[in-house]
């Protein structure tokens, strides 16, 4: 059977909130060509200061129409704005879009995953297919409805030729782990990833995040703190497994991380993002190759000096070898868009825990 190929857009805003990143790429869902597309674009500033309340009490706003819609509204709005900048860079019009939205909460195990964004409005205001809210069919069956990325990660590792097995750790808000040996695809996340680095960094210094983990190489850690972290059941627990970027944030609040110093803090949580992927490591069932990292991890100079320095396997960042690390979880969303529109699964039970092969997302088309 021939699968459709498709101009696809990506949009997805990560867990960071920094920004909306897309792209287009051609994709039928199986294999992936980039055009050498993308970009990030800002939120509003109206738009990114509402989110930060918002994340403040996510299910309170879930509970709270006027602001939900208000929030959505402007959101997709925003999405509308960078995907019509792409669009004056092309001299076609792409036929898919594939939209993400924007992440305020992901509890599993109580089947919650929001994710902001109005679908029908994007694909009016558009004129364009969009396939959106990839994550609720795997919930709905008992998944836990994360990582979405696995599929798509076998599938560079495939076009990459690279020895396997091998790893591929997406350090985002949350950092997940993809592991693949020509046979079993197995992904889950790992736990923090830049996600606490940046909600720390800014309350204390208004920085949006650590420039290549300067200020976490300059403390001193608190193997106290790092080791209560540790020991919660998260890290016991045998993948496939999801965690919601702030999971810990009260759990540092109450062991006193504000009292230490803002090096020391910062090295703390590092060393809790450094020690949750090695211990993520000894989850795959064969010796490993390679891990690649992709993500906005790629460029905490000091996250990676660490891992290489704990482990014997070699490590790369994506960017060295070609990938666009910024642009990665983009092209994710549209090869996932791809993938519903020809009918093939985007989550596994070895990925979110599904008792099998699953299609996800849902088809917007435009009224007129």
């Amino acid at each position: 059977m021939n699968n459709k190929i498709f101009q696809a857009i990506g949009l997805i805003s990560g867990t960071s909130m920094d920004g909306i990143d897309i792209t287009l790429v051609e994709t039928d869902g199986i294999t992936l060509k980039r055009l050498n597309l993308g970009f990030t674009n800002s939120y509003s500033f109206e738009t990114k200061n509402n989110l930060e309340k918002a994340i403040l009490d996510p299910l309170k706003l879930n509970n709270n129409k006027l602001i939900f819609d208000t929030l959505t509204k402007q959101i997709t709005e925003d999405h509308i704005t960078t995907v019509e900048l792409l669009k004056k860079e092309l001299s076609f019009q792409p036929n898919l879009i594939g939209f993400h939205g924007q992440t305020i909460l992901h509890i599993p195990e109580r089947k919650i995953s929001i994710q902001l964004g109005d679908s029908n409005f994007l694909a009016n205001k558009t004129n364009i297919k969009v396939v959106s809210d990839f994550r609720s069919n795997d919930l709905f069956h008992g998944g836990q409805g994360a990582p979405l990325a696995p599929i798509y990660h076998m599938a560079m590792l495939k076009s990459m030729n690279i020895k396997l097995p091998s790893c591929i750790i997406n350090i985002g808000g949350v950092s997940n782990l993809t592991y693949f040996d020509g046979a079993n695809l197995i992904g889950f996340d790992t736990g923090p990833g830049n996600g606490l680095m940046d909600w720390y960094m800014y309350k204390k210094t208004n920085l949006p995040f650590d420039e290549k983990g300067y200020v976490s190489k300059k403390g001193s850690t608190n193997y106290d703190i790092v080791d209560k972290i540790i020991k919660n059941d998260f890290f016991k627990k045998q993948p496939p497994k999801s965690i919601d970027r702030f999971y810990f944030k009260q759990h540092l609040i109450d062991l006193k991380l504000f009292d230490l110093s803002t090096e020391d803090a910062m090295s703390t949580i590092a060393e809790i993002t450094i020690v949750s992927i090695l211990h993520a490591l000894k989850f795959c069932p064969k010796k490993i190759n390679l891990i690649i990292i992709i993500g906005g991890g790629q460029y905490n100079e000091y996250l990676l000096e660490e891992l290489q320095k704990r482990t014997l396997i070699k490590i790369k960042n994506g960017n060295s070898l070609g990938i666009p690390g910024d642009l990665i979880e983009a092209e994710l969303i549209a090869y996932l868009a791809a993938r519903h529109m020809n009918s093939l699964p985007i989550t596994f039970p070895q990925t979110t825990g599904v008792p099998e092969a699953l299609l996800g997302g849902v088809l917007s088309i435009p009224n007129h």
